[in-house]
C-alpha cells in the first residue's frame, strides 16, 4: 500500500509504492503552494509512476489536482477525464477515525473552481468526504455509496444549469438530508445574486452585469463611451470574465485605454462589468469580514486586512503577517461572546471603518455579500452578492 507522509509543506512519496493510491483532494496541496512550495518535481515523479499504474484512478485524480495547482490546466482536465472514465466515486476519509459522519458531495468534472473546495474545512475532522463526479444527462448513473447527508458542491455557472436541474429530479424524495440543494444554486450566480437586495433600504448594491466582448472593444477603440453603453456606469470599473471564480481575470479598470490591454490579456466572449467603489478604511487598509447568518444569527467565520481592494485570506498575507493574524483571532474571540450582537462587538473592536463584511448564509435567508461601511453610515456594497445554502464563497 502506497504511504504518504503529509506535513504543512510536503508530500513525500515512500520508497515502496504500490498502486493502491491515497485519494488527497486539495487541501494538501493548496497548502503546499499557499508555503510556496515547488511541486514540480511531485508532479514528475507522480506521472512516472502513473505510467507504471495506469489504472490507478486515485492516482491519476490526484496529479490532475496538482497539475492544475500549477496552472497547467487543460493538462490537468485532460487527466482527470482519465480518472473518471475508471471511476466516478472517491473517498477521502476522515482524520479521526472511527468517521461519525458519511457526507456525499455530488460534484460536476471541471476546474479548482467548479466545485466548493469542502475539504479545506475538514482536513481534521470525524467526517468521511464522498467525492461524487455526477455523470451528465444521468447525474446518479454510478452507484452511489452508503452516506449519511448529501451536498451539493457545484459552483454556479451557466454551464452547470441544466447539470443541476438534471440532478434536482434525480434528488427528488431522496432519503437523507441534502445540503445546498441543487434548485437553490443557480441563484447564486452573480448577476442573479447582485441583484438580490437592490430595493434594501440604506444599502447599495453594484450590480454585476452582463457586458459582450465586442461592446468592450468598441468601448476601447473610442467608437462609443461606457456611460451611453451601461447606464450609471463609468470608471473606474471592475470586469472580470462570465464563469470565473477566485480572482481569475478580475481586474480593476481606471480608464478607457485600459481595456485593450485587459482584453488582449483575459480573453472571453461576454463579462461581468461593475463599478468600483473605493472602501478601504481610514488607514488606507481594505477589511473583508465574512459571516455565516444561521436562523439570521451572524457568526463569524474570519477577517482578512490588505492593502490591495481585492482581498483574499491567501493573498492578503494574514498567514505571514502575525500583528494581522492577532487582530483576526481577536475578532473571532469577540464575536463568539454573544453572535448577536456581533456587528456592535465589531464597531467596538476596530478603530477604523468596517470595510467588507461577506455572508453567506441559510437557505431562505438568501444572501451571501460584501458590505462595507464607511467612516459614516450608511451600509453600502461591494459588487458581489451570492444566495446560497450552504457554499463556499467564491466572491473574490
Amino acid at each position: 500500500m502506497q504511504k504518504l507522509s503529509i506535513t504543512n509543506t510536503s508530500i513525500v512519496f515512500d520508497a515502496a509504492y504500490q498502486p493502491a493510491t491515497l485519494f488527497l483532494g486539495l487541501a494538501p496541496f493548496l497548502r503546499m503552494s499557499i508555503a510556496g512550495t515547488d511541486f514540480t518535481r511531485l508532479a514528475e515523479e507522480m506521472l512516472a509512476k502513473a505510467e507504471c499504474y495506469p489504472d490507478d484512478a486515485e492516482l491519476w485524480m490526484n496529479l490532475s489536482t496538482v497539475m492544475m495547482c500549477l496552472k497547467q490546466q487543460k493538462v490537468g482536465l485532460v487527466i482527470q477525464e482519465q480518472a473518471l472514465a475508471m471511476q466516478r466515486v472517491f473517498r477521502l476519509p476522515a482524520a479521526r477515525q472511527p468517521a461519525k459522519l458519511r457526507l456525499l458531495m455530488l460534484m460536476v468534472p471541471g476546474d479548482l473552481s467548479a466545485n466548493m473546495p469542502l475539504d479545506c474545512l475538514l482536513e481534521n475532522s470525524d467526517v468521511d468526504l464522498l467525492y461524487y463526479f455526477i455523470t451528465p444527462g444521468k447525474p446518479l448513473a454510478w452507484p452511489v455509496p452508503d452516506h449519511d447527508v448529501v451536498i451539493v458542491g457545484i459552483s454556479a455557472a451557466d454551464e452547470t444549469r441544466a447539470t443541476l436541474a438534471e440532478l434536482e429530479r434525480a434528488l427528488a424524495g431522496w432519503p437523507k438530508p441534502i445540503i445546498n440543494a441543487p434548485q437553490d444554486i443557480p441563484a447564486s450566480e452573480r448577476y442573479a445574486a447582485s441583484m438580490l437586495l437592490q430595493h434594501a433600504p440604506g444599502l447599495t448594491i453594484c450590480p454585476a452585469l452582463p457586458i459582450g466582448r465586442t461592446t468592450l472593444e468598441r468601448i476601447a477603440a473610442g467608437e462609443m463611451r461606457l456611460k451611453d453603453s451601461v447606464e450609471g456606469h463609468d470608471f473606474p470599473i471592475i470586469l472580470r470574465p462570465i464563469g470565473s471564480h477566485g480572482g481569475r481575470g478580475l481586474a480593476k479598470i481606471d480608464q478607457c485605454s485600459a481595456i485593450g490591454a485587459y482584453l488582449a490579456e483575459v480573453p472571453a466572449k461576454a463579462y461581468f462589468i461593475s463599478r468600483f467603489v473605493d472602501y478601504s478604511g481610514n488607514d488606507g487598509l481594505f477589511r473583508k469580514f465574512r459571516i455565516v447568518l444561521i436562523a439570521g444569527v451572524p457568526y463569524a467565520c474570519h477577517m482578512a486586512i490588505s492593502s490591495h481592494w481585492m482581498i483574499h485570506y491567501v493573498n492578503a498575507g494574514m498567514y505571514e503577517d502575525e500583528k494581522n493574524a492577532r487582530k483576526k483571532r481577536h475578532f473571532l474571540r469577540i464575536s463568539a461572546i454573544s453572535p448577536s450582537d456581533t456587528v456592535t462587538l465589531w464597531r467596538r473592536f476596530t478603530n477604523a471603518p468596517i470595510s467588507i463584511i461577506s455572508a453567506s448564509t441559510a437557505r431562505k435567508h438568501a444572501t451571501d455579500a460584501c458590505w462595507f461601511l464607511k467612516s459614516t453610515p450608511p451600509w453600502w456594497c461591494m459588487p458581489w452578492i451570492r444566495k446560497t445554502s450552504f457554499h463556499t464563497s467564491n466572491i473574490t
